[in-house]
């Protein structure tokens, strides 16, 4: 069987992502690639792993919600577990070179719903532990939809529709997820708004900062971090849905998009 060497150069190193961060490369992806080896070993595809993926997060947001401490951190230890597993469906189809556009909806799709379960179970944490105050299970609802990233998600499936009604939809399979990826770090070339997104709005940053506020709430008993948290991304909403709005509008992106992945497939049989 490959050696994890060889498998790092296939699923990994193969795949150049701009956004990645720290983070993601020295933990993520040290600690995926094992889990990617040993799946490799069984019939298990990556859209399962997905679907595992989601599950942990759901799950993760029930226990979160319980606002019980130890069964908290239970919780989101769950949610970094999604955030492996998001990891590895990718690592296995590329290196099994059988990834689609089926698979990358599913992955945008996981990603959303387990955001969703975050807010809610963190929103639910906060009126657990702050005297039952229903202000907080309203703002982690609130967050929940803002993050479902309604204009990003519209115009995905407007690509999505347009490209699935097209004659050329059954040669749409490996290297368009590439595609989607790199093209749609181009929506904006304004370095500023960039590095804001990159700091405070990606999953993964907001999952650390949800991490951070609950430890300082359960361990040095800050219990005003939670809170803090929660309204900083509840306000911001504010900020991002009308931006988003405008860079995707500004820049034409889904009928870019469109025009590449479908030039791309002319002519292949």
């Amino acid at each position: 069987m490959i050696s994890i060497k060889e498998l790092r150069s296939i699923s990994q190193l193969s795949h150049k992502d701009p956004t990645e961060t720290w983070y993601s490369k020295n933990v993520g992806r040290r600690i995926s690639i094992y889990i990617t080896w040993l799946l490799l070993h069984t019939r298990i595809t990556a859209n399962q792993v997905s679907w595992v993926g989601l599950l942990l997060g759901i799950f993760g947001g029930i226990l979160l919600g319980t606002g019980v401490k130890i069964i908290a951190l239970i919780g989101l230890l769950c949610f970094h577990l999604n955030y492996i597993f998001d990891t590895v469906d990718g690592e296995i189809a590329r290196y099994r070179k059988n990834k689609t556009i089926h698979g990358l909806f599913l992955e945008h799709t996981s990603a959303y719903l387990t955001l969703t379960a975050l807010w809610v179970g963190f929103g639910a944490y906060c009126y657990s532990v702050n005297g039952g105050n229903v202000l907080w299970l309203v703002a982690g609802f609130v967050n929940s939809i803002s993050f479902l990233k309604p204009v990003e998600h519209a115009a995905v499936q407007t690509l999505f529709s347009a490209i699935i009604s097209s004659s050329n939809y059954k040669n749409i399979k490996s290297e368009d997820e590439d595609i989607l990826e790199e093209e749609g770090e181009k929506i904006t070339e304004n370095k500023i708004i960039v590095t804001l997104f990159r700091l405070f709005f990606f999953n993964e940053k907001i999952l650390h900062a949800i991490t951070l506020s609950i430890l300082l709430d359960i361990l040095l008993k800050v219990h005003v971090a939670p809170l803090v948290v929660l309204i900083f991304y509840g306000a911001s909403a504010l900020v991002r849905i009308p931006l988003a709005l405008w860079i995707i509008t500004k820049d034409n992106w889904t009928e870019k998009m469109y025009l590449k992945i479908i030039n791309k497939t002319k002519g292949i049989s």
